[in-house]
């Protein structure tokens, strides 16, 4: 759900999936719930179009046959995502985002904290 604000410059969304994965080997079958939300606003800063963006995930699966730990038994997964893009002129923008990432499940080598910085430049012809 998208609720829209400020002439159109700026959203919140909110989501809430629940997801049922039933396959022919049930050892991957699993229940998940997932919830995010996220924050855009676009504005002027000295006549330069910019947008910045704020959001969080959290996800949380649960694999129902699996009960020793050769296998994951659940996964959980919450995500911080941030940019800040700037349209340079009508063809030319630029952006930089952060995201960071942890990931729990019962096997520790599966579990795993991220980090992502990107800067990048995006030219439309």
């Amino acid at each position: 759900t998208y609720f829209f604000f400020n002439n159109a410059k700026t959203y919140i969304k909110f989501s809430l999936k629940k997801i049922e994965e039933r396959l022919n080997d049930n050892i991957f079958d699993f229940n998940e719930i997932s919830f995010s939300t996220a924050l855009q606003h676009k504005f002027l800063l000295k006549q330069i179009k910019c947008k910045t963006y704020l959001g969080y995930s959290l996800y949380e699966k649960d694999y129902l046959k699996n009960s020793n730990n050769e296998f994951k038994t659940f996964e959980d997964k919450k995500k911080i995502k941030a940019f800040f893009e700037v349209d340079l002129d009508q063809n030319l923008s630029t952006k930089l985002l952060y995201e960071h990432q942890n990931r729990k499940t019962n096997i520790e080598r599966y579990s795993y904290d991220s980090n992502k910085v990107v800067a990048s430049i995006k030219y439309n012809f």
